[in-house]
């Protein structure tokens, strides 16, 4: 066993592992340390071993499970992984073919995923809300289930934005505007992807109990496109008929708006009140009309480019 260390944002990590594979794929999500990680890093071994290949949609078969002290997530025949959280460690096994025929689900499923439960409980918080991002910054957007999220990721990415996540993105504990990756990834419906342009670029996938589609964004996959710091952060309102429009919400109205996109796994520590806090104070807006794409996504790049 080989062991790497890398550097995810604000923390430290120690690969131990038996296949280059997954080193390179640890590569196209964290720099490499200069130095040693030290006593408190977080660690993670994994070691491959047999050959099963994943077949159609394993995500069909991937099983989240949980108590306060650990957290086990598998694919039967293809990976098992288990999260401490007490001693900051993960140890998994996986197979060949599941590394070789699926290396962005197996990234995601054995490193980004555990990492980000870890992260979540160290230097930083996970939110329920998607972000894209230019050089000059990254804009949040949140809501509630079904507010649209997804798609109006998905079509900040087709007009040029960069992704940090759809669904989940991290906030830092010490500093609010700083901005990373939790799972980086976006998927959509396939009415959504036709609508986009985006269904021959993308693949099926399995995520919140339907069948969806993926835009490959782990092909291209490098560190520094997992930090950012924010701009803004619009909520999202009503998706009625008219063009898109941003609405300035005093902090008392950001704060009733902001926790119409509250979910439970946001519920660790003290939870998302202390970013809500900070950002209401900052001042936030309302994207209503977001159902006019066109117009809501040049709203978006006004605000970062």
């Amino acid at each position: 066993m080989e062991k790497t260390a890398f550097v995810p944002p604000r923390d430290r990590l120690v690969l131990e592992t038996n296949d280059a594979r997954v080193v390179a794929l640890a590569r196209k999500l964290w720099p490499a340390a200069a130095t040693d990680a030290g006593e408190d890093a977080i660690r993670v071994r994994i070691e491959v071993a047999g050959a099963a290949a994943p077949g159609d949609l394993p995500e069909r078969r991937l099983t989240w499970t949980h108590t306060p002290a650990e957290f086990r997530c598998e694919i039967p025949g293809l990976f098992a992984s288990r999260i401490d959280i007490a001693s900051a460690s993960i140890a998994a096994t996986v197979s060949s073919g599941f590394l070789e025929g699926a290396p962005d689900l197996a990234a995601r499923s054995l490193l980004e995923a555990p990492v980000a439960v870890l992260l979540a409980r160290r230097g930083w918080r996970a939110l329920h809300a998607g972000a894209v991002a230019s050089p000059r910054g990254a804009v949040v957007l949140r809501g509630g289930s079904g507010a649209g999220k997804s798609t109006l990721v998905a079509a900040a990415h087709a007009a040029g934005l960069d992704v940090l996540g759809d669904e989940s993105v991290l906030v830092a504990r010490t500093d609010a505007d700083a901005l990373a990756c939790s799972v980086r990834e976006l998927t959509v419906r396939e009415d959504s992807a036709r609508l986009l342009g985006l269904l021959g670029s993308t693949a099926p996938a399995f995520t919140g109990g339907e069948e969806k589609r993926r835009v490959d964004l782990f092909a291209n996959s490098r560190p520094e496109s997992r930090t950012a710091r924010r701009v803004t952060t619009l909520l999202l309102g009503p998706r009625a008929l008219g063009p898109a429009r941003l609405v300035p919400l005093s902090p008392s109205e950001f704060l009733e708006e902001f926790a119409k996109g509250e979910i439970p796994q946001e519920h660790v520590a003290d939870g998302a009140s202390s970013v809500a806090r900070a950002w209401a104070e900052a001042g936030g807006s309302r994207l209503d009309g977001a159902s006019d794409l066109a117009g809501a996504v040049a709203l978006l790049k006004s605000l970062v480019d």
